[in-house]
Order: structure tokens, then C-alpha cells, then sequence
């Protein structure tokens, strides 16, 4: 029993460890490819930020426990099948390059998981479609709100010179950055543990993704300036620093 307890949190911090090497370029990407920061640097930022927001808020880890199926019903060997599952999926998604949610994979480890073991008695709908909503409803929202901000910028400096414009930006593109990085933090970090019935150590969670962003973070905001590199146009950017 107690080997397969440590088998269990072995595969735990192994989710969060490569959740970090599937979403650590995210938050730096922009400060980067900029040049606003150093990778050395944005990485720091990412990875405190990180540990910060896991320290914030249990919202999301408290779904992912007792939201999505009844913890009294599931097994040691479910725990297990459930994050091998994430794991699995989570290391093609990195390895062809595929944007996806660590939390999606997760929960739909759960869901399977917990359907092999117990049934349908043990799904609990309710948590079940407020993932589905957040699923289908992010790129959307995202979309608009992206839309509807960069339209205001443009519109709101419109008159102002390009110069004088990419400083101010710098410090917007900061704290973009480092929102993005907390609420990383608050909404993933904790999501493997939650998963345990036996809530094993956070601590050793949040470790395991910010030294997994440590270690493959440059090799992301490599990446990262790859693919966002600005054009140059004349020997000056064609956008301004502060645009994604």
C-alpha cells in the first residue's frame, strides 16, 4: 500500500512537472520575443509568480477534488490511471507542439477514470459542466476581449509616437506577464494534488512545476521568440512593443 502511495505522488509531481514544460513559455513569450526581458529574467518572474498565485487560491484545486467525481468512491488505482492518463496526453500534446489545457487533460482523466471504476453514480454533473463551459466559453471570451482592447488601444493612440509609445508598453507588457504567470499559479498548480484523496504535500507540487519551468523554460521562450519574433520593417518593429 504504501509503495503504491508513493507511486502515486511520484506520477503527481510528474504532471505538474511537465505542466510546466507545456505552459512555461506562455506567460513570457511576449516579454521576450521583445526583448523587454531576458530569458534568465522572465523566467524568475514566471516561476516566482508562479509559486505565488499556488499559495493564493484553492478555487480551482477544490473543484478538481470534489467538483468532478465523489472522492469516496475512487481508489488508489483510479488515482493512478487518472494521472497516467494526463500524463500521457500531455507529453504529445509537447511533443507535437499542440496548445492544450493541463486542467482538461486532467479532468477528462478523471471523468474516465472514475467511470471505469465506479460508474456514473460517482460523476458529479454539476462540476462536470462547469469545466465544459469554461471549455468551449474561454477562446471565445478570449477572443472578444482581445479584439475590443487592441481596437481601443488603437484607437485611444492613435496620435501618439511609436517611440514614446513601446516605453510605455514595456511596463504593460510587465504586468501582463506577471498576471498571466500568478494566475497560472492559482488555477494549475495544484490541480494533480487535488486529485490524491490524500491531499499529499502541496509544497512538493509547486516545486515540481517551478523547477520545471526553470529547466525547460529557455528552451520555450526560444519558442516563444520564434514564433513572435516581430517583423522589421526599415530597422524598426512593425508593431508596437507592447502588442502580442
Amino acid at each position: 500500500m504504501l509503495t503504491f502511495v508513493v507511486v502515486v505522488i511520484l506520477l503527481a509531481l510528474a504532471f505538474d512537472y511537465i505542466n510546466g514544460m507545456h505552459d512555461s513559455a506562455n506567460a513570457i513569450a511576449t516579454v521576450v520575443s521583445t526583448r523587454v526581458l531576458s530569458p534568465r529574467t522572465a523566467l524568475l518572474m514566471a516561476a516566482s509568480l508562479n509559486f505565488i498565485g499556488a499559495l493564493w487560491s484553492e478555487s480551482v484545486a477544490k473543484t478538481m477534488g470534489k467538483g468532478i467525481i465523489d472522492p469516496k468512491l475512487i481508489t488508489l488505482t483510479t488515482v493512478t490511471a487518472i494521472l497516467v492518463a494526463a500524463v500521457v496526453w500531455n507529453l504529445i500534446t509537447w511533443y507535437y507542439g499542440i496548445p492544450s489545457s493541463s486542467s482538461h487533460a486532467l479532468v477528462g482523466g478523471i471523468v474516465g477514470g472514475g467511470l471505469a471504476a465506479a460508474g456514473t453514480d460517482c460523476l458529479q454533473l454539476d462540476g462536470i459542466m462547469k469545466v465544459v463551459k469554461g471549455l468551449f466559453l474561454s477562446p471565445v471570451i478570449g477572443a472578444v476581449l482581445g479584439f475590443s482592447i487592441m481596437l481601443g488601444l488603437m484607437w485611444t493612440f492613435r496620435k501618439v509616437a511609436p517611440g514614446k509609445l513601446n516605453k510605455g508598453f514595456k511596463g504593460a507588457q510587465l504586468m501582463s506577464a506577471g498576471v498571466m504567470a500568478f494566475s497560472h499559479g492559482m488555477g494549475d498548480a495544484k490541480s494533480p494534488w487535488a486529485s490524491s484523496p490524500w491531499r499529499w504535500s502541496r509544497a512538493a507540487s509547486w516545486r515540481a512545476e517551478t523547477s520545471s519551468i526553470f529547466l525547460f523554460g529557455s528552451s520555450s521562450s526560444a519558442r516563444a521568440r520564434w514564433l513572435l519574433e516581430p517583423r522589421q520593417v526599415d530597422g524598426a518593429s512593425s508593431r508596437p512593443s507592447g502588442t502580442r
